[in-house]
């Protein structure tokens, strides 16, 4: 087992030779590895961005369309309100004009009494002489007053009321 320089100066070269290779070998493919590490770093931060730009937008969205939903609801609310309040001042100027109408009616009263007793005062009716009643009475003027003479008059079936006097004053205040 001769081994020759040669041949140990070839096996060392070769061994040289096989570790200049291998590390080279290995150094290339730890930097693949380190750029296809970094690829996929970045991929992940890319998929990571439009992840949370997809779940922005889909809560922006829904934000949305929740302000929408409530902004629906105040509307139909707000719409239902004045609905309620357009009812309400429609029964309000139906009673008001029940109550100006039982207004002039009452007005329309006042007015018929009142041309009823001026009337009477002017032409007054079932005054003549009493001769046969059941019921006189005449009253006493009080101190101070004006006398009057009147005297009133009932027969007891009540078919006839009369009265009989001096005229008198009425007067008609505001």
């Amino acid at each position: 087992m001769n081994i020759s320089a040669t041949s140990l100066l070839f096996l060392g070269v070769a061994l040289i030779a096989g570790m200049v290779v291998g590390y080279v070998l290995r150094k290339k493919l730890v930097e693949e590895n380190q750029e296809n590490v970094e690829a996929q770093g970045r991929q992940i931060v890319e998929n990571a961005i439009q992840d949370a730009e997809k779940i922005k937008k889909e809560a922006l969205l829904q934000a949305k369309e929740e302000s929408y939903q409530v902004k629906q609801e105040a509307d139909r609310e707000a719409k239902q309100s004045r609905q309620e309040v357009k009812d309400e001042q429609r029964r309000l100027d139906r009673k008001l004009d029940e109550v100006q109408g039982d207004f002039r009616s009452m007005s329309d009263l006042r007015d018929l009494y009142q041309e009823l007793i001026l009337d009477h005062g002017q032409r007054p009716r079932n005054r003549r002489r009493i001769d046969d009643c059941d019921l006189a009475a005449t009253p006493l003027a009080r101190e101070g007053e004006k006398s009057r003479q009147l005297t009133n008059a009932l027969d007891a079936d009540l078919d006839l009321a009369l009265f009989e006097g001096q005229r008198t004053e009425i007067r008609m205040t505001a």
